[in-house]
């Protein structure tokens, strides 16, 4: 994927309305466009909230496993908390972009842990 292709994936990210539901929801949608918009090809997901741990992982090629993490970014949204972490690349380089992606991806998870903890306490309060 060119540079500008993923430039334009984050502008899509950044006007989606976040219909996602659940904690899992969250997490497999995150590791699913890290996986995608980085070089890495492979990332993980941990969240841990009020309602339970969350791990997940996306490997765009199955055939490679999970290689040492080199690349992280922490979430902390209410009550939860976790990591985003990236595989290193098969070429063993990140790349700026790469680390631009991933925390545009960690904010954008906070951003709907944020959304979803409104939504719960806001049907509990009903």
């Amino acid at each position: 994927m060119s540079d500008s292709a993923r430039l334009l994936a984050v502008a899509e990210l950044l006007v989606d309305d976040g219909r996602v539901a659940t904690l899992g929801e969250i997490a497999d949608a995150a590791a699913a466009l890290a996986a995608r918009l980085t070089r890495a090809g492979h990332a993980r997901v941990s969240l841990v909230g009020p309602s339970g741990a969350v791990v997940t992982e996306c490997p765009m090629n199955t055939e490679r496993g999970w290689a040492p993490s080199q690349l992280e970014a922490s979430i902390s949204a209410g009550g939860t908390t976790g990591i985003i972490a990236l595989a290193e690349p098969a070429d063993g380089a990140f790349s700026d972009l790469d680390e631009s992606m991933l925390d545009i991806i960690a904010r954008r998870i906070e951003s709907q842990v944020s959304a979803l903890d409104l939504r719960q306490s806001g049907s509990q309060a009903s």
